[in-house]
């Protein structure tokens, strides 16, 4: 199995640890843009590619996998992955699996706002989350306190500042030290 890691960047860790797991198995190569990421020489074998917003860039990845037998790739860097997941049949097509969830819940995770309402709506317990600063300035200005570990938060919003002002108060539960 050959595994074929996107935008490896400075992320040499992660290629060490695939190129731990894939030792006997398979090889674990890398791309970039810049022959200055480091990541992508700890890797079994490297292509710098074009930018990823390049008309031929699709193409040449897919020309990178057919020649190297790769069986699933990842990017690493979020402006690839909407780039991936819309062009995922591309890649199925040659044998490839794209590792990446489908191009409308990429999308849907990239708007911070239609993911919180899809969680709301599908009951998953979520933070609150506001589109509108008013209502927002509405609720930071009210006292929240957490009474389990009994630490009191005042969060104030200062519109001639433009910032919040907050201050905690340590009841004694988790520590006493200031």
């Amino acid at each position: 199995m050959n595994i074929l890691i996107l935008s490896a960047g400075t992320r040499n860790k992660i290629i060490q640890y695939f190129k731990k797991e894939f030792k006997n198995i398979g090889r674990v190569l890398a791309t970039d843009m810049s022959e200055l990421a480091p990541a992508i020489y700890e890797a079994d074998k490297y292509y710098i590619m074009p930018r990823i917003d390049d008309p031929t860039y699709i193409e040449k990845l897919i020309e990178v996998c057919k020649k190297e037998d790769i069986n699933c790739l990842f990017s690493l860097i979020d402006p690839e992955l909407s780039l991936i997941a819309k062009n995922r049949e591309k890649f199925l097509a040659v044998g490839v699996t794209p590792l990446i969830s489908n191009f409308d819940a990429v999308e849907l995770a990239f708007d911070k706002y239609k993911m919180y309402q899809y969680l709301e709506n599908n009951g998953y317990k979520t933070a609150r989350s506001y589109i509108d600063k008013e209502e927002f300035y509405k609720v930071t200005k009210k006292v929240s306190t957490m009474q389990d570990n009994r630490i009191v938060i005042w969060l104030d919003y200062d519109e001639e500042e433009n910032n919040f002002k907050s201050e905690q108060n340590n009841c004694g539960s988790l520590n006493n030290s200031k």
